[in-house]
């Protein structure tokens, strides 16, 4: 099967001139969606599940089956949502992988996502939990550690792949 069969073209105009096959790969923007809806489960999860208060959703003892699995399937969101991230600097950063921008382009992209986040967590996501401007205490959660790892990764890009390779297995592995 051809790489342009898996691409959603990204403009539909059939005046253009054909280049090369530029898109998104449908196959990862569904697994995106899947896990945006497990996540959505797992967030609704306390209006649910008001009336079976846990200390600890996990514990098979104590749970009911209902709210241990969807709060199993969360635990697979953040993996998948890192694995999916680096997938995706890789098909940006990789020009022989479907016309990619190169790691200098990648490594740029990265680095301003990723400063976003760290702000968007800093300044909007904490008036969101504290309703201050300045809040005595500041929550450092999922955006902010999603943006921190696409800092990290927009210095990784530029590693041969045997390191990627060796860092990848010390982070699971680890």
């Amino acid at each position: 099967m051809s790489t342009a069969a898996t691409l959603v073209p990204a403009s539909a105009s059939s005046t253009s001139a054909p280049s090369r096959a530029v898109g998104r790969i449908r196959s990862i923007d569904a697994l995106r969606g899947l896990v945006i809806l497990l996540m959505l489960v797992d967030h609704a999860r306390e209006f649910f599940f008001i009336h079976a208060q846990v200390s600890d959703p996990m514990n098979v003892e104590t749970t009911s089956p209902s709210l241990f699995f969807t709060r199993l399937s969360a635990h697979l969101c953040a993996p998948v949502f890192v694995a999916l991230t680096g997938l995706g600097a890789w098909l940006y950063g990789n020009k022989q992988a479907g016309g990619g921008n190169g790691a200098g382009a990648a490594s740029a992209f990265l680095l301003k996502r990723g400063l976003f986040l760290v702000v968007l967590e800093l300044t909007v996501v904490n008036f969101a939990w504290t309703f201050s401007i300045t809040p005595e205490l500041i929550y450092l959660q999922v955006i902010w550690a999603i943006g921190l790892s696409m800092i990290a990764l927009a210095a990784l890009v530029h590693l041969p792949r045997p390191v990627l390779i060796a860092v990848g297995l010390v982070i699971v592995l680890g």
